[in-house]
């Protein structure tokens, strides 16, 4: 178990689906009230317990708001390309989307900056 703000909770968000959906729902309500600086792992844990909706409604708020309220860039393409938590969202259109418009943006910044 790790301590952060929710308490003790297991520290990997798969974890929260061995608690039970209604549980770890329960677990989020305090990260719901920042819902930018934890759409981490809010996108993760509402992912994995299949609430598509919610996942792509929390990484497309991350992607307008993050730098603003967080100050940094969130879901970026590398990260949603490649992480497990998003595997149920791959066939879903609107998370295309998404990851061809950070796919686009990423390629226009390595052409700008180089590998930061």
């Amino acid at each position: 178990m790790s301590r952060n703000i929710l308490g003790d909770v297991p520290a990997p968000p798969q974890r929260h689906l061995e608690l039970g959906q209604e549980k770890a729902l329960a677990l989020l309500e305090e990260a719901k009230k920042k819902p930018v600086y934890y759409s981490y792992l809010l996108s993760r844990v509402y992912a994995l317990l299949g609430m598509k909706n919610e996942a792509l409604d929390i990484i497309q708020l991350g992607i307008e708001k993050g730098f603003q309220e967080a100050q940094e860039y969130l879901f970026e393409y590398p990260f949603l390309a490649k992480s497990y938590f998003f595997d149920n969202l791959r066939d879903e259109p609107r998370f295309r989307a998404i990851l061809e418009k950070q796919k686009a943006l990423h390629l226009e910044n390595l052409k700008k900056y180089g590998w930061l």
